[in-house]
């Protein structure tokens, strides 16, 4: 029972946020200004429930993949913890009384640092210019649908209202898909993987045919070689609440 609500409450607190993103945007778009070459260090997509407390890149088979070593690992989490602290911080000081637009610029704000602070860590663990690029083409792809809220990527992809529309309520579909595959890992983690792999398949092809071939071009060249990620990249197993939302 705790597994079950542990797991259900804090989805909810992602889509909670993630609602209120979308919200803010709607409510303060004019205010918001693009920014320039999209990277991992600017802007994250869908709000604070993206930018979680547990890095993606702290599962066996992510950093595998990047090659990581022992002391990398370690110093990337180290500089992901030291930027969550201050992001954290900053987002529990945002004041509900203020307006939609200044609590939109406040978050972007807060987002942009961790970001910031994240990469200016990390730099120094990756010297080699291929992992380092390899690292950010990841960090868009786990993004998802939510990579697209980005003001950087929705300027350099050129997206249309109509676009961006699809793309959140492609989002919170997501996250209510999320949700109830939580349930699914709690008990079995083998059909549970089935299920994220076709999810994710589904995914991929959504995005592509709400992109033109024009920014799906430019997407693929930001976003990588697709990798298949592990949903133990979005749950964390454990023995008193397996399947929790990280």
């Amino acid at each position: 029972m705790t597994a079950i609500v542990t797991r259900a409450s804090m989805a909810a607190a992602l889509m909670a946020g993630l609602s209120l993103v979308i919200c803010l945007r709607a409510e303060a778009q004019n205010s918001t200004q693009p920014g320039t070459t999209p990277q991992p260090g600017t802007v994250p997509a869908g709000g604070p429930s993206t930018i979680t407390q547990t890095p993606f890149f702290s599962t066996p088979d992510v950093s595998r993949h990047l090659n990581l070593s022992n002391n990398q690992a370690q110093g990337l989490n180290q500089a992901y913890q030291n930027a969550w602290t201050v992001y954290k911080s900053g987002i529990n000081s945002i004041d509900p009384n203020w307006s939609a637009t200044k609590r939109q610029q406040a978050m972007q704000d807060l987002q942009r640092g961790f970001y910031k602070n994240f990469v200016t860590g990390s730099n120094k663990l990756l010297t080699d210019p291929t992992q380092r690029q390899r690292l950010d083409q990841l960090w868009w792809q786990y993004r998802g649908y939510g990579a697209f809220a980005d003001p950087a990527v929705a300027a350099k992809l050129q997206l249309t209202p109509v676009q961006t529309q699809k793309l959140d309520q492609a989002q919170l579909n997501w996250m209510n898909r999320m949700n109830k595959l939580g349930t699914t890992f709690s008990t079995n983690q083998d059909l549970a993987t089935q299920q994220f792999n076709t999810m994710q398949n589904q995914r991929f092809e959504q995005i592509n045919s709400i992109l033109t071939p024009e920014q799906r071009s430019v997407w693929e060249q930001m976003s990588g070689k697709p990798y298949t990620f592990n949903p133990r990249s979005y749950y964390t197993p454990s023995t008193t609440a397996p399947g929790t939302v990280k």
